[in-house]
């Protein structure tokens, strides 16, 4: 049995403090087992929402929850004197898990626009050495919800890929990663990416950890808010947070989304 790890409390949301080998274990262990989970990640912009919206803090309870960008890593050397191991974002955690899989393990993608998820699947059968047994866009109504999953549950699917943004992935997953005897990844904008739809921040830039400022430019309209108003608010919430001495010295104890690799 492994050690279970620190897990330091953001704006209310747990997140783990792990390596990037150990994050990438702990899903193909998932996916070895055929067990259901949920695993997401925590910006800025996603402990804003769940600052505010309490059906996204419950759900991010229901899942162990991944560190990304500088935002959060601040917040963790603010409140608890030290960053996380790595920067876990979703966009280049999830190629790396998809290389770690065994050639051939089903993949099932869930979301972004029509066509998108089709053509991401082609590309990334070619890259990764995975099978994708379904892929369904994200823009389907309540009532199709049901049908969706059976589709996913009837597939075979070893790991689901859910890419629809926040709070709409993760409240999703909560409600449906029971039904599946396979982890469900919440992704963000991976698919996207994956299929060539939105360009990535060249390799200097990602490094630097300024890629948000570069989607900026790219997205000025739809980011402005999220990034420039956004990083302000959490921010402020993070002092506010240290302020009111919410934070322990001690690590968090683990959620019940958190379980160990080796662990029943």
């Amino acid at each position: 049995m492994r050690a279970v790890p620190d897990v330091r409390q953001i704006l209310g949301v747990n997140v783990a403090a792990l390596s990037s080998p150990q994050a990438i274990d702990l899903i193909v262990d998932k996916v070895a087992r055929r067990q259901s989970g949920m695993f997401a990640f925590c910006n800025a912009h996603t402990a804003n929402l769940a600052n505010s919206r309490a059906d996204l803090r419950e759900a991010l309870r229901h899942a162990t929850v991944f560190n990304d960008g500088i935002g959060v890593d601040l917040a963790s050397r603010l409140l608890y004197g030290a960053s996380f191991p790595d920067n876990l974002n979703g966009t280049d955690l999830t190629p790396a898990l998809l290389d770690a899989l065994p050639a051939g393990t089903p993949v099932f993608l869930l979301g972004s626009r029509p066509g998108v998820a089709q053509d991401a699947a082609a590309l990334l059968e070619q890259r990764h050495g995975i099978r994708i047994v379904g892929a369904q866009h994200g823009y389907f109504s309540p009532h199709e919800e049901p049908q969706i999953v059976r589709q996913i549950a009837d597939s075979g699917a070893s790991l689901v890929i859910v890419a629809m943004g926040n709070p709409w992935q993760e409240l999703w997953a909560m409600r449906n990663h029971a039904a599946l005897s396979a982890p469900v990844l919440c992704v963000g904008a991976f698919l996207d990416f994956a299929a060539g739809r939105v360009a990535r921040a060249p390799q200097i830039v990602r490094n630097l950890r300024l890629e948000w400022g570069y989607r900026l430019l790219q997205e000025p309209r739809r980011l402005a808010s999220r990034y420039l108003l956004g990083n302000g608010t959490f921010l402020l919430a993070v002092l506010q947070q240290r302020a009111a001495r919410q934070v322990i010295a001690d690590a968090v104890p683990a959620t019940q989304g958190w379980t160990g690799p080796n662990e029943e």
